[in-house]
């Protein structure tokens, strides 16, 4: 969870609790999901999500936006489905996600 931590901080400065701990759910499914999965520079994928989350957070966007920044590749490059999302998480956070996936590509 270290990674997750100066997040976490940001997060911490405007969300409550309750909203804090979804993104804390969604990280460590980002971070199993990707587990494995590097990028080109040789860093483990998951620094990807992380970074854009905290541009997100930075930005002081709601919990659903830091969360779609932390799951936006895992319905295209892993096994996870819209359908375990929804189970794992929120209703709404597909459609997050998929505003997030067209705002980054």
């Amino acid at each position: 969870m270290e990674l997750f931590a100066d997040l976490e901080r940001i997060i911490q400065g405007y969300l409550p609790e309750d909203k804090v701990e979804l993104v804390r759910r969604a990280f460590v499914i980002a971070r199993d999901a990707h587990e494995g999965q590097f990028r080109s520079s040789g860093e483990p994928y998951i620094t990807h999500p992380v970074s854009v989350a905290s541009i997100i957070a930075k930005m002081n966007l709601d919990h659903e936006a830091v969360m779609a920044a932390l799951l936006h590749d895992v319905i295209e490059d892993t096994p996870y489905t819209e359908e375990n999302l929804k189970k794992n998480l929120v209703q709404a956070l597909p459609i997050s996600l998929r505003a997030c996936q067209s705002l980054i590509n």
